[in-house]
């Protein structure tokens, strides 16, 4: 029991350390979105297509880095802390570099170095899809993404701090533009401290509870506040479990199954939804510093509270989502999402090409088009990614993660450049989100009824019947009884 304890507290410091990723990960995106169209500005840009390369710039390298990380994720399942740390070395460097500015070069690369550090995200998902049941991951990665949230509602203190930054060091001004660099390169250098000494690598760990104790570990954060001793359970096993207990080895066995796992139709489909709600999201992030700087004459911290306010909507959710977990369907989920998204865009459709400057009206327009936008997109993407760890089994969870993030990527790449190359024509600029949006729509209905079995953990491989998993689980323990 003492080392059942020992791993639940271990895991708890290690599921704190992964947000505190998330969460400096959001403050990044909510120092650096506000005032970077300032900043290219003082270095001399005037086309927003370079805003736009700017903030895709860590999106294509973050896709780069997916599936490498992946990979070495499952293959080195043990080492999560090594791979984690060395991701967010790119982090300091790139902001250290943002933070130096000297032209919108030095600019551009900085924030491609900084993408590397997305790779830490993956490994982190893919070590807590190991070490956490199917009803676990329910309540454990929204808690997860909304660590994200978390961090933006910090925005409107980041900026209050950073209007204070007016100072030297080396030689080097630091001032509200290029300190989110200096800000975010020395919480990420906290964060690498943290990591080193506190976290822990558990997937060996919780293969040996499972096989050992048949015992089910709730995770602290869960709502249902079960003791660890509460709950006997067999390890899951198959494509839709947590695949404690392994059927494929060797490399032909592994390249069958994730041939098998990720060549699927639900695999396929959530990757194509996870491209268009990231598209969406950033596209629609894009114009918000763009419009609301022309028309409205906002700055930094306007546009930081607009931020701000959506995280606190999308964080209502979240936390509603860890209550009704067990009533609410993810299936339902991405319906609802869905549904509010493209709400979201026919509105701003029809809205942005009638747009009058200074009009305190259209700003309330613009706004609630926003935020309609920006609560619709966390309620698909809770869904898609508690169904997308539902598909893999844990030897599969590593290259799954980082195939999806490398999809995530692509989307955060084609939004801000479509975003930057045709806002000022609402009509195209829309029309293709929305041609996205409908033909997912599509693919949903008819993909539909099987993505509820995987919710109903329904097997569909004759191997995963229950008989076949009561004489795997059974010959297991009565194989280490004898041993």
């Amino acid at each position: 029991m003492d080392n059942v304890r020992s791993f639940e507290r271990k895991r708890t410091i290690s599921f704190w350390i992964a947000m505190s990723y998330r969460f400096i990960s959001a403050c990044e995106l909510v120092m650096i979105l506000p005032s970077i169209w300032l900043y290219l500005q003082s270095l001399g840009v005037s086309r927003t297509e370079w805003l736009g390369l700017t903030i895709s710039a860590p999106s294509v390298s973050s896709a780069l880095t997916g599936l490498a990380v992946g990979l070495l994720s499952d293959k080195y399942s043990s080492n999560t802390k090594t791979i984690v740390i060395g991701c967010c070395i790119f982090r300091v460097i790139g902001n250290l570099l943002y933070m130096l500015g000297f032209s919108m070069w030095n600019v551009l690369f900085a924030r491609f170095i900084s993408g590397f550090a997305s790779g830490a995200g993956i490994a982190f998902s893919a070590e807590f899809g190991r070490i956490t049941t199917r009803e676990e991951r329910v309540a454990f990665l929204p808690i997860f993404d909304a660590a994200n949230y978390v961090g933006t509602i910090f925005g409107p203190v980041l900026q209050w701090c950073l209007s204070h930054f007016h100072f030297t060091i080396f030689g080097l001004s630091v001032n509200p533009l290029n300190g989110p660099g200096l800000m975010t390169a020395s919480l990420s250098g906290l964060h690498i401290l943290l990591t080193l000494f506190l976290y822990s690598n558990l997937t060996d760990d919780f293969k040996e509870i499972q096989i050992h104790s048949h015992q089910n570990i709730p995770l602290s954060l869960d709502t249902d506040n079960k003791s660890s001793d509460s709950i006997l359970t067999k390890p899951e096993t198959g494509a839709m479990g947590n695949g404690v207990l392994h059927r494929s080895t060797g490399k032909g066995g592994v390249y069958n199954q994730y041939k098998k796992e990720l060549l699927t139709k639900p695999f396929v489909f959530l990757l194509f939804m996870a491209f268009v709600i990231f598209t969406c999201q950033v596209s629609v992030e894009t114009i918000i510093p763009i419009i609301t700087q022309e028309y409205f004459g906002y700055h930094a911290v306007e546009n930081t509270w607009i931020l701000t306010v959506a995280a606190i909507e999308a964080l209502l959710f979240f936390v509603g989502i860890v209550f009704l977990r067990k009533y609410v369907r993810e299936t339902t989920l991405l319906l609802i999402g869905w549904f509010l998204i493209a709400i979201a865009l026919i509105w701003l459709m029809v809205l942005l090409p009638k747009l009058e400057h200074g009009n305190g009206t259209h700003v309330v327009y613009f706004l609630g088009g926003v935020f309609t936008c920006m609560l619709g997109i966390p309620i698909a993407a809770a869904a898609h990614i508690v169904l997308l760890s539902k598909v893999m089994s844990s030897e599969t969870q590593g290259l799954g993660q980082g195939i999806g993030r490398l999809v995530t990527f692509s989307g955060l790449v084609v939004g801000p450049n479509w975003a930057g190359w045709t806002y000022e024509s609402p009509y195209i600029f829309l029309g293709f989100l929305l041609i996205l949006l409908l033909a997912n729509g599509l693919l949903l209905i008819k993909i539909y009824t099987r993505l509820r079995k995987f919710e109903e953990d329904q097997p569909h491989d004759p191997l995963d019947s229950e008989e076949m998993r009561e004489d795997e689980f059974t010959h297991l323990i009565t194989s280490n009884k004898t041993s």
